[in-house]
């Protein structure tokens, strides 16, 4: 496993990415070793989740402006270009898709984030977003859609901060190898997995988590049967105006296979690593509360879900969507807490009614319309971005 393997084995996978080197050759440097705006004194807190407490990270309390120092600077400002100006259809096999798409699939089993604002569903293919990694949109209020490559975490938060909606690019630098955001009307720098500003003006201040979904677009398809679909750039425009790229090329895919052979180089390799419990890289899904943090790698899970598990004082209900991905839940409902069961069909069982994996909600009997919390926490991310962030975090199945 040594260095110069490893980036001659990356250098390979860069050498297919014409389509990113001709949006820097267009962009330039694009501020390469500059900040994308002024570090300021910390801003009022907006930091309520959805599950209705103070949503800090275990690894970050007390934590204000992240020092340059911490932060790596990965690929130019902008050089991934985020998408500003996002257009939808059906399926990409629509005409209201364009010619954008003439050439691109959408596969059943091709994973998307999925989301549902005011009755409206949109799905948001990860092989976009591995491309763009933010999309800012409006659906039931301004929200944005972000995706670590790096970390494999998807995020969807509010994009209004302190009363006004903010447009979000990527600042191309990377905080505990994680994607790092700026927005264009103050200059803060924003950590994704932090869900707060780290650097500028808004420092301190945090974005509301809103609820999503990881899955299949089958599925989804199958759950929210009158959703769009993102329709990738030049379509949809993006903070550097009309690009376009090959979206079938599979860059990240080898490049987590190259990884994979080497761990100790690459984002994640550069994280200071002693912890023996789980691989890097191994998918979890993590639940942190102000007291307590704990992470449910993804083959665990699937072997003995569903999981009902207390992480501080508050139940969680760990399961799988059904592409496999590990979600969790507050299994609390008008102040009962549920023990949630199989009933040796797939479906999830509890209190007299049948439980959408996917959605959380009961699907019929007593607690039909009912909708399970989605825990505070994160994920489904690799552990290593997980402990970065919560350095304090237990195992289930490894820690007592």
């Amino acid at each position: 496993m040594d260095r110069r393997g490893y980036l001659a084995a990356l250098g390979g996978v860069a050498a297919g990415t014409a389509g990113l080197a001709g949006v820097l050759r267009h962009i330039g440097d694009g501020g390469a070793g500059q900040r994308p705006g002024p570090k300021g004194s910390r801003a009022g807190v907006g930091d309520e989740s959805e599950s209705g407490r103070t949503d800090t990270p275990s690894g970050e309390r007390g934590v204000d402006i992240v020092p340059d120092e911490e932060l790596n600077r990965a690929a130019p400002r902008d050089g991934i270009p985020a998408i500003v100006d996002p257009v939808f259809a059906p399926t990409w096999d629509t005409a209201d898709a364009g010619e954008a798409v003439a050439e691109l699939d959408l596969n059943p089993d091709d994973e998307v984030i999925g989301i549902e604002r005011a009755g409206i569903a949109r799905a948001y293919p990860l092989k976009l977003l591995k491309r763009h990694e933010v999309v800012n949109d409006t659906l039931g209020g301004p929200q944005l859609i972000t995706y670590c490559p790096v970390c494999d975490a998807g995020l969807v938060t509010d994009r209004a901060v302190a009363g006004r909606t903010r447009t979000f690019g990527v600042s191309g630098y990377l905080y505990r190898a994680n994607l790092v955001l700026y927005d264009e009307e103050s200059g803060s720098l924003w950590s994704q997995l932090g869900a707060r500003a780290i650097q500028g003006p808004l420092t301190g201040t945090r974005l509301d988590r809103t609820g999503s979904a990881v899955t299949t677009w089958e599925e989804w398809q199958r759950t929210a049967p009158e959703t769009s679909v993102l329709v990738p750039p030049p379509a949809s425009n993006t903070v550097v105006g009309p690009v376009s790229f090959n979206y079938n090329l599979e860059f990240y895919e080898r490049r987590e296979r190259i990884a994979d052979r080497y761990p100790d180089y690459g984002p994640l390799g550069a994280l200071e690593w002693t912890d023996t419990r789980l691989q890097r890289r191994t998918v979890v899904v993590g639940v942190s509360t102000d007291s307590a943090s704990r992470a449910y790698p993804e083959r665990d899970v699937r072997r003995g879900e569903p999981v009902n598990d207390v992480v501080g004082s508050l139940p969680v209900l760990v399961t799988t969507t059904p592409n496999g991905r590990p979600r969790a839940y507050v299994r609390r409902v008008e102040g009962e807490t549920l023990t949630i069961e199989e009933n040796g069909t797939g479906t999830l069982v509890a209190g007299g009614s049948r439980w959408s994996r996917l959605r959380g909600t009961a699907l019929d009997g007593p607690h039909e319309g009912t909708r399970l919390p989605i825990a505070p926490g994160r994920g489904p991310l690799y552990w290593a971005a997980w402990l970065a962030f919560n350095p304090d975090s237990t195992v289930y199945g490894r820690d007592g």
